[in-house]
């Protein structure tokens, strides 16, 4: 079974500048590239098995090809390239309402993690939503309820850093009851908002 929350991997580091990475919305198409889907998936999964480290059952995928397929084809789905080319991160955009963007599913490469992809890709996200009409940007963060998990506690900072406030939280059986036997640990999910007034503030 395949875990469908927005929970977010990438913990915002930076050490290198963005300028070298590229950030665009794949083209939605019918038919995406069977290869292209299967990096992206491999991506996204590899990184969340670690930044989720301890929350899932061992083995638990964050996805599967058909999902990051389904979001190529409905033109929601983001990526960052390194100078050469090379896909090092994802990230999912899905407008809620005329007013409210989502973002998801942000992930980086393990090997290109603390280079700025996560931020590069935020920032992408926020603009695409401005573009959109939207004013306000909404996330998810999936954290353990008895524990603190370093990586989510990194990203509680981060996300408040960048404009980010906690407007809701809630078991997960309240928000995708059919994940929680996959759980190795009980969770809640923070939804956070961020009013979209400015032309970008993400640092």
């Amino acid at each position: 079974m395949i875990r469908r929350v927005n929970s977010r991997p990438h913990d915002g580091r930076s050490t290198k500048s963005t300028t070298e990475l590229t950030t665009r919305l794949l083209p939605a198409t019918p038919r995406p590239s069977p290869r292209l889907i299967a990096d992206l998936t491999a991506l996204i999964n590899a990184a969340y098995e670690v930044a989720e480290k301890g929350l899932w059952v061992p083995g638990t995928p964050r996805t599967d090809e058909g999902e990051v397929a389904g979001y190529v084809r409905a033109g929601e789905l983001a990526v960052a390239e390194s100078p050469d080319g090379v896909i090092v991160g994802a990230i999912r955009l899905h407008q809620l309402d005329a007013r409210t963007c989502e973002f998801g599913m942000l992930a980086a490469s393990p090997d290109h993690q603390g280079t700025g992809v996560g931020r590069a890709l935020v920032r992408f996200a926020e603009r695409h939503a401005r573009h959109l009409g939207c004013v306000v940007m909404q996330l998810e963060l999936l954290v353990p309820r008895e524990w603190v998990h370093p990586s989510k506690e990194f990203l509680d900072r981060w996300y408040t850093r960048i404009g980010y406030r906690p407007v809701r939280t809630g078991a997960i059986e309240e928000f995708y009851p059919s994940l929680a036997p996959l759980l190795a640990t009980e969770c809640d999910f923070v939804i956070y908002h961020k009013t979209l007034t400015g032309p970008g503030d993400t640092d």
